[in-house]
């Protein structure tokens, strides 16, 4: 009679077995199996005692062990992974990880260094005086804020790092002793996107802000690449040559017969060419639109808002913002001409169609607020009448076709990112969230021209060329592509390696290209991650999540070694957002495996843009004292040091406890403050238009950190050092 560990072990076994045969990984299962195995035994032991009384040789008894524990040990081995991640154990582990990355003084926050810009980083080394980094040959002094906090700020383009993504070693010399610590690198490929025709339209100029490069292609084909440095973001071609604006320096570059550089501080966002009239928008704590003639300032104007794309259109310059989400008409002399002419949704691209201005956006509505239906993305192309300053036509471009597979599926004219308005009037739009072109003609004239048999998905931009030609940027792919008015591709140019090639000699790159194409592709509902996180960041909209709460969309850089994610924490991997738009989207109309493996790759190549501060200056003595209010305040509580976040999660009737009936989630996530400065609106409802609103409108409970104990001078100081993180 087989009993004691023998019958025990014997109950595993076939449990095991019964195991391998269950259609889902998880627990259940498992206690499930070993519930029916020792209900069998338990009836064979009572009604038929004489199967559990054959003796076996050892020999036997092993060999029989061994077949029995074969198929839960492949099942085991074949679906590990995936009961981890249904028991949300690898979610702990990961976590737990991330906590221990944070907490294990001394620490350093981001976990990233990317290769093409400027970063700030915060070290945290209780009671230490001093602490030194050494990265890349160079050993670099932090600078104490107090409270065991210190600044890192660095440019990785001055330091020797590695030619691939990856991570990159680094020493944290903290009072003279060595801590080496491993972050990760990210050295991001060519990048292509929005180009510009030349007058005659027989080239295309762009640029690749990620390899500081200015890319021109002809109608043929033919690519030549300019290292200009600094981060170019925009480029244009001027009567004699080309101009190029930058991020991170502050000349505004014009190249070709008259080389020249004018200065206008950094920051660049975009700029606008007319002849010799140039348009730029400045970002930072003091923006602005520069207006540019003859390679000359003649007028600097003040903006009251972000500003995020700029046109010129008859005897105006036209600038979008995304907070709010409107366009402001300037004259050529820099004055204000009229109130901002509001659309709901932030402008997603723009382009001159004379004195109009073609603008695509996700919703529109005139009246403020966009709507707030379920997930609500509708994009259109708006005609802007600019002398009238009106709204004279909104087209929608969103729509199916036969290869829908269940009704209500959208598979065409999905996330408008580029448009040009060519010589005989017709527009021609890149459509990054199908993997398309259309050229728009006067009422029926329409074509489409479909990408999917070409390495340019995700287009960002498109142009007509001379002669009846287009010219198609992606940047996820690092590609031009040159096509012939029937669309048969006439020349393509790779600014970036291949799929196979990337294969064969850099995994990561390959595996954040096809995140990235990813984010901007989209679901069979028409709503791509693109639709919100605009440009990979933020809309700055609110949007109705689930019919449940309105919520201000996250940005969704500089977000690696935060976990959980989203404002309620209720995701513990990047990549698990996937399930969102598996979900609530409805899944893609294009196969593609490991989703969520690419996605979390992707999103986590994704840095902070650069603290405007690291390039316009900082008030030491003032952060100082907004730190000592800082903790005074007991913000470190939550907001831990260095991340700014203990990666925790609060109830919301602690937080809200006045709303609590109106939010959908009963806990919310703790989330960084690094980059706040540049993430209006602010609380998980958007209700606080500023920092200063959070504290003095928004928290009548005091919940927001003791603040009401600070003197209003102490607020203010608390106020700058927030924005300056």
């Amino acid at each position: 009679m087989i009993k004691g560990w023998r019958l025990q072990l014997a109950i595993a076994l076939f449990a095991g077995v019964a195991w391998s045969i269950h259609p889902v990984a998880d627990t259940r299962g498992l206690i499930g199996a070993y519930a029916v195995a020792w209900g069998a035994f338990f009836l064979a032991r009572r009604f038929a005692p004489r199967l559990l009384s054959v003796e076996l040789g050892r020999g036997q008894a092993i060999a029989l062990g061994l077949l029995l524990a074969a198929p839960p040990v492949v099942r085991a081995v074949e679906l590990g992974p995936r009961f981890l991640e249904n028991e949300r154990l690898d979610a702990l582990a990961h976590q737990t990880d991330a906590r221990r990355w944070l907490e294990g003084t001394p620490s350093i926050f981001p976990p990233l260094v990317a290769a093409d810009r400027p970063q700030t980083f915060y070290v945290h080394a209780p009671d230490a005086a001093q602490v030194r980094v050494g990265i890349g040959r160079a050993t670099l002094e932090a600078v104490a804020l107090g409270h065991g906090l210190f600044r890192l700020e660095l440019d990785p383009r001055d330091l020797e790092l590695p030619e691939r993504s990856g991570t990159v070693a680094l020493e944290l010399l903290v009072d003279g002793d060595a801590h080496a610590r491993e972050l990760r690198f990210e050295r991001r490929l060519a990048h292509p996107r929005w180009l510009r025709p030349s007058p005659d339209r027989t080239r295309a100029i762009t640029t690749s802000e990620e390899t500081d490069e200015v890319v021109i292609v002809d109608r043929d084909g033919e690519v030549t690449r300019h290292e200009v440095d600094d981060g170019p973001v925009d480029a244009g071609f001027v009567p004699d040559g080309w101009v190029v604006a930058h991020r991170y320096g502050t000349d505004l570059r014009f190249e070709g017969a008259r080389p020249s550089r004018v200065e206008i501080g950094p920051l660049a966002e975009r700029l606008a060419v007319d002849g010799d009239d140039v348009a730029v928008i400045r970002a930072g704590a003091h923006p602005e639109l520069v207006l540019v003639r003859d390679r000359a300032v003649v007028a600097r104007a003040p903006l009251a808002f972000a500003p995020d794309w700029v046109a010129f259109a008859g005897e105006h310059a036209v600038v979008s913002s995304r907070r709010p989400a409107a366009l402001h008409r300037f004259d050529r002399a820099g004055h204000s001409a009229g109130d901002p002419l509001i659309l709901g949704r932030p402008a997603v691209t723009m382009a001159r169609d004379g004195d109009r201005v073609i603008v695509a956006v996700t919703d529109l509505t005139l009246q403020g607020e966009p709507h707030l239906g379920n997930h609500f993305v509708r994009d259109q192309l708006v005609t802007i009448d600019v002398p009238a300053w009106r709204v004279a036509d909104a087209r929608l471009t969103a729509d199916r076709t036969p290869r829908q597979r269940a009704p209500g599926d959208v598979d065409v004219g999905v996330s408008p990112m580029g448009i040009d308005v060519a010589p005989d009037g017709a527009w021609w739009v890149a459509f990054a969230g199908t993997d398309e072109v259309q050229r728009l003609g006067e009422g029926t004239d329409q074509r489409r021209f479909p990408l999917d048999e070409h390495p340019l998905a995700a287009p960002i931009s498109v142009v007509a060329l001379a002669g009846g030609r287009f010219a198609v940027s992606s940047a996820c792919y690092g590609t031009i592509g040159v096509f012939s008015g029937t669309g048969s591709r006439v020349a393509l140019a790779r600014l970036a390696p291949g799929d196979q090639e990337l294969l064969r000699d850099d995994e990561i790159a390959l595996q954040e290209r096809i995140g990235e194409r990813g984010f901007y592709e989209t679901t069979r509902s028409g709503v791509s991650c693109q639709s919100c996180h605009l440009h990979e960041g933020s809309d700055g909209a609110l949007h109705n999540i689930g019919d449940k709460v309105h919520v201000a969309t996250l940005d969704t850089r500089g977000i690696l070694g935060t976990p959980p994610y989203l404002r309620d924490g209720g995701y513990p991997f990047l990549g698990s957002l996937d399930e969102l738009a598996q979900t609530l989207y409805r899944g893609f109309l294009r196969n593609q495996g490991g989703r969520r493996v690419s996605l979390d790759r992707y999103l986590g190549s994704l840095p902070r843009p650069t603290p405007p501060r690291q390039l316009e200056g900082r008030d030491a003595a003032r952060e100082r004292r907004g730190l000592d209010a800082f903790v005074e305040a007991r913000c470190p509580v939550c907001h831990a040091f260095p991340a700014f976040t203990n990666l925790g999660q609060h109830p919301v009737a602690t937080l809200f406890p006045r709303e609590t009936e109106s939010h959908a989630a009963h806990e919310l996530d703790t989330p960084s403050l690094l980059g706040l400065g540049e993430s209006a609106p602010y609380l998980v409802d958007g209700r606080a238009e500023t920092l200063d609103a959070v504290f003095r409108d928004q928290d009548p409970d005091r919940r927001h950190g003791d603040h009401a104990a600070l003197s209003d001078a102490a607020l203010a100081d608390l106020v700058h050092f927030l924005e300056g993180l």
